[in-house]
C-alpha cells in the first residue's frame, strides 16, 4: 500500500477511535465549517469530511462555523438528533479551519494524481497535482514528496530533485505537523525500481533525515542498506 495511502488508513483509524469508539454510535456535539456544501468536523488542524443525512441541509451556512448535536457513527456518518437544526458558532470560519478544510482536498487530489502516474496517465497526474497546489498557499510540504515521486515515475530527475530540495529545506512548504518521511521514501522505491541507485539513496538518506522515530527508521534503513549493495 502506498505511503500516502497507509496514511489516510491511519488517519481514518484514529478518527474513528476517536469519534465513534468501537463499532456504536456516540453521543457528541461535533463543531466545524461548511465548505463546498459539506460540513467538516474541526479537531485542532485536522479536518474531517462528515456524512449527513440528505435531509439534513447545511448549504445555507456556507463559509461559516456551525455545531450539530447527535449520533456519530464509524466512517464518520452522523445523525442529528431529532428535531435538530445547525447552530451558528462562527459567522466565517477561521482561517485555521479553512486551512484544515483546503488540505483534506489536497490530500485527495494527491492520492489521485499518484494513481494516475501509476497507471502511466502523466498529463492527467500533473493537471491533479497542479490543482493540488493551487488550492494551498504555501503548499504543504508532502505535496513536494508527491509531485517528486510522480516526477520520479516520470524520469523528470532534475524536476524531482527540485522537489527534494525544497523538502530539505522546509522554507517554501507548510509543515502541518511534520514530513511524513514514508512519502519521501517511496520517491526512493520508485528511484531504485527504475535502477537509478545514485539517486535513490539520496531520496531514501532525506526520509532517514526527516524521520522522526523507531516507527520509520528502521524501515527506510532497510530499505538504504539494498540501495546500496545493488
Amino acid at each position: 500500500m502506498p505511503a500516502l495511502k497507509a496514511l489516510a488508513v491511519v488517519v481514518v483509524t484514529v478518527l474513528a477511535a476517536s469519534h465513534a469508539e468501537a463499532s456504536k454510535p456516540v453521543k457528541r456535539t461535533l463543531k466545524g465549517c461548511v465548505a463546498e456544501k459539506v460540513f467538516f468536523s474541526i479537531d485542532g488542524t485536522m479536518a474531517y469530511r462528515i456524512s449527513l443525512p440528505e435531509t439534513f441541509d447545511v448549504a445555507a451556512f456556507e463559509g461559516q462555523g456551525i455545531s450539530i448535536s447527535g449520533l456519530l457513527y464509524p466512517g464518520d456518518r452522523f445523525e442529528p438528533d431529532d428535531g435538530a437544526k445547525p447552530t451558528l458558532t462562527e459567522k466565517t470560519c477561521p482561517l485555521p479551519a479553512v486551512r484544515a478544510i483546503k488540505n483534506d482536498l489536497v490530500v485527495r487530489l494527491r492520492i489521485d494524481a499518484e494513481d494516475a502516474a501509476k497507471a502511466g496517465d502523466f498529463p492527467k497526474a500533473h493537471e491533479l497535482i497542479d490543482n493540488a497546489f493551487s488550492i494551498l498557499t504555501p503548499p504543504a510540504c508532502d505535496s513536494f514528496s508527491d509531485r517528486a515521486e510522480i516526477l520520479a515515475r516520470e524520469g523528470d530527475y532534475k524536476g524531482m530533485a527540485k522537489d527534494l530540495a525544497v523538502i530539505r529545506a522546509r522554507k517554501k512548504c507548510y509543515v502541518a505537523g511534520k514530513v511524513n518521511p514514508l512519502l519521501v521514501e517511496d520517491v526512493g522505491k520508485v528511484l531504485l525500481a527504475k535502477g537509478e541507485k545514485k539517486l535513490a539513496i539520496e531520496a531514501l538518506n532525506l526520509a532517514n533525515a526527516v524521520c522522526d522515530g523507531d516507527w520509520c527508521r528502521d524501515d527506510i534503513k532497510k530499505e538504504l542498506a539494498e540501495a546500496k549493495k545493488k
